[in-house]
C-alpha cells in the first residue's frame, strides 16, 4: 500500500480501471465521479492510471490524455437491452487509431500492476 499512498517507495504502478461510465465520456450515474476522480488520484500520485470505458459519441477520441490519465474509449453497439449492451465490442471501429501511447524513452512498460472494474 505504501506504494500506492506514494509512501516510501518510488515505484510507479501501471493501473488499469475498467468502467462502464466516467466524467470522460458518458456520465450515468454515480460510478462516473467515483471512478473518474479515483483514476486522477491515482496520476496525481504518481501513478499511470489507464481507463478504460465505453465511448459516448462518436466524435470523441478512442484514446487520449486527460488530468494525466490514459482515457481508452470502447465503441459500443447501443440497444435497448441493457445486457446486450454491456456485452465487450465485437467488431473493431473502422480505421482505429492506437490505443497505446507512443513508447517512452525508458522503453515499453510492462502490463498494468493492478485492474479494478467498475459496473
Amino acid at each position: 500500500m505504501a506504494a500506492l499512498r506514494g509512501g516510501e517507495s518510488n515505484h510507479q504502478l501501471k493501473i488499469a480501471l475498467c468502467a462502464w461510465e466516467s466524467l470522460f465520456s458518458v456520465a450515468v450515474g454515480g460510478v462516473a465521479p467515483h471512478v473518474t476522480e479515483l483514476a486522477r488520484g491515482l496520476s496525481r500520485l504518481g501513478h499511470e492510471a489507464h481507463l478504460y470505458v465505453r465511448m459516448g459519441s462518436t466524435n470523441q477520441k478512442y484514446y487520449e490524455i486527460i488530468d494525466g490519465v490514459h482515457v481508452h474509449r470502447v465503441p459500443i453497439e447501443l440497444d435497448s437491452d441493457f445486457v446486450k449492451e454491456c456485452r465487450p465490442a465485437r467488431r473493431p471501429p473502422p480505421n482505429p487509431e492506437p490505443r497505446r501511447p507512443p513508447a517512452r524513452a525508458e522503453g515499453d512498460r510492462p502490463a498494468p500492476a493492478q485492474v479494478q472494474q467498475h459496473v
